[in-house]
């Protein structure tokens, strides 16, 4: 069929404006994997720098255990040497575009772990403040558990980011591990020490009322004799209940 030039002009802007369509949409969506690769770079490099410290941060932990584990313990002293100060957690990474790059459950985890760092220590301080007897327990239990936390915290990082596993030199995070359930289980049974202790003594002192008590109903009954009198006469009548 032949077209005349008002076709072929029709034709020609037809196609012209699907080719402008179809360049601004291939534009616009390069600028968009542009932009979602630059995000997953910039949150990559912000997790990695996390984990890092993060791996540094439960090393450490570790190293405070050892360390409160082979503590000298000098003549003088009611006391090991313990260090009872948690290892201090280093300033995180001044990147704006990368915490809001970052998947905000991971964000929201490593900003809350540096205060339970806080907490805990503060909870430390508390305690030794009445009890110092078991000082090198508490620190031990409470610096395995922030430093698995911080160790899982960067195994998480790494993985979302796409990120291998840290190689570590030495397998701080089963000693941890160890230590955590190995420290629990002497805590609970010092806990289960003490209170069978107390229910002795609270039977004991239970005991002793009744025996007071029964003291002085018979001193009563006997009227003005001593104390030891009396406590010597419910004797001979408890024997003599017996030998019947």
């Amino acid at each position: 069929m032949d077209l005349g030039w008002v076709d072929v002009l029709k034709l020609a802007a037809t196609t012209g404006i699907i080719t402008a369509v179809l360049t601004q949409g291939f534009t616009w969506l390069r600028e968009r994997l542009t932009a979602a690769e630059k995000k997953r770079d910039v949150a990559g490099y912000l997790a990695m720098r996390l984990a890092v410290t993060l791996e540094a941060y439960a090393s450490a932990c570790q190293d405070l255990i050892a360390k409160n584990d082979n503590a000298e313990h000098l003549p003088d002293e009611q006391y090991p040497e313990w260090s009872v100060r948690l290892p201090e957690l280093p300033p995180y990474p001044d990147d704006s575009d990368g915490w809001r790059a970052l998947n905000r459950r991971l964000a929201a985890r490593a900003l809350e772990f540096r205060n339970r760092v806080a907490e805990t220590q503060a909870l430390i301080f508390g305690v030794l403040e009445y009890d110092e007897d078991d000082a090198d327990d508490l620190v031990a239990e409470h610096a395995c558990e922030r430093g698995l936390e911080a160790y899982r915290l960067a195994v998480d990082l790494r993985k979302a980011s796409g990120l291998d596993r840290a190689e570590l030199v030495w397998n701080f995070p089963d000693l941890l591990e160890q230590k955590l359930v190995e420290t629990r289980a002497v805590v609970a049974q010092r806990e289960r020490e003490r209170a069978e202790t107390s229910a002795r003594w609270a039977a004991e002192r239970a005991s002793q009322g009744e025996a007071l008590a029964t003291a002085l109903a018979e001193r009563e009954k006997f009227g003005t004799r001593s104390l030891p009198e009396v406590l010597e006469e419910i004797e001979q009548l408890r024997g003599s209940d017996d030998r019947r």
